[in-house]
């Protein structure tokens, strides 16, 4: 839960820094006692744990890996082009222009790839980050594959940034505090590698700029909403509260009961010259159930760590990688927003009820 805390809270500050200003001060004082319960959880428990993996089916592990592929070729079929042009630049650029024109001219989602199995493979980038450390390499790559493949043709950075999480997150369930920095500190090339492909996926999509303009729209991705949060609750929140209807509104749009455009929010604040229409996961919590709800929310989930940890329950996996999925998804959405993202965390919660895990006390 600490980590989970850190995380929250290493986010506001990176907004803080990418835009000075007192909207993005706010949001971190604002952020910080939300998110204290989880620091105390941590504080107040027993026992340290983690959970012990054993490795993945071949069947299933592979299987994954080829339905991933058959997702490119959806992704291409639906832009008109066949799975072979995947294999070349020019087919692989034509794809990418493609897929940004109808997902920003036509607001359509016929661009994108199988919502199950784009959940599918991002469950198997988390069970490589799960993996011991003489297969975790080979594992990583292979499991990355579909999905860097996915943000290439797409041009969405979204997916990559998923994987990233999933995979993160695997690393922080499967051990301990000690042996997780040691490993992190040996996984910091992964860290350069998903920057890269996030440029390549901003050069395919007609990006006319040098490498520093990239880099600081990658920022721009990951910070410039916590001045949106704090501009948007001093300037625009009318305290009337919507009840779960953004909070949850990817199960409520798949049934009918509300109906999502493919941004959520309409208005775009702009910071150095750039757009932005995300206001962090707090926007969608808070316009829903109240200010306060972020702090009750996070003190009800680290009250059920302590029981659990204190009882040595194996629901304690429901909270840990349900809060550590809420702090790393909090820069841009909830967890309930994206029903892709919904069905790989349902994925890993389940494996992770069903995982030995290990207690070790506190001294």
């Amino acid at each position: 839960m600490k980590i989970a805390f850190y995380v929250f809270v290493a986010y506001a500050l990176g907004g803080i820094l990418y835009y000075p200003s007192q909207y993005s001060l706010f949001s971190f004082v604002f952020i910080l006692v939300s998110s204290l319960p989880l620091f105390f959880a941590e504080k107040l428990s027993k026992y340290e744990s983690y959970s012990n993996y054993r490795q993945v089916n071949p069947i299933i592990f592979y299987g994954i890996i080829i339905l991933g592929i058959y997702n490119l070729q959806v992704i291409a079929n639906n832009v008109g082009h066949s799975f072979f042009d995947i294999f070349s630049l020019s087919g692989i650029k034509s794809i990418a222009v493609e897929s940004t024109t109808r997902r920003y001219e036509g607001n359509t989602l016929a661009h994108s790839g199988n919502p199950i199995i784009l959940a599918l493979s991002l469950w198997l980038v988390y069970r490589a980050g799960t993996q011991d450390s003489k297969t975790k390499n080979i594992y990583t790559i292979l499991a990355f594959i579909p999905i860097l493949m996915y943000t290439i043709l797409t041009t969405e950075k979204w997916p990559s940034f998923l994987a990233g999480i999933f995979f993160v997150t695997g690393l922080v369930i499967s051990n301990d505090n000690k042996m997780l920095f040691d490993i992190l500190k040996g996984k910091i090339k992964y860290v350069f590698l998903f920057m890269l492909l996030m440029l390549l996926a901003l050069f395919f999509r007609g990006f006319e700029g040098g490498v520093l303009k990239a880099i600081r729209l990658l920022f721009h991705y990951l910070f410039a909403q916590y001045n949106s949060f704090g501009y948007w609750y001093f300037k625009v929140y009318d305290y009337n509260l919507s009840l779960g209807k953004l909070t949850f509104i990817g199960p409520l749009d798949y049934i009918g009961v509300v109906s999502r455009s493919a941004g959520v929010f309409a208005q775009s604040l702009y910071y150095y010259g750039e757009p932005t229409n995300i206001y962090t996961a707090f926007r969608y919590i808070v316009e829903d159930f109240s200010i306060l709800a972020p702090l009750i929310f996070n003190s009800i989930f680290a009250f059920f760590y302590v029981v659990f940890n204190h009882a040595k329950s194996r629901l304690i996996s429901l909270v840990l990688v349900f809060m550590l999925f809420c702090a790393f998804l909090s820069t841009n959405t909830t967890p309930f927003v994206h029903n892709s993202v919904m069905l790989g965390i349902f994925f890993v919660i389940w494996s992770d009820l069903i995982c030995e895990r290990k207690w070790i006390p506190k001294i």
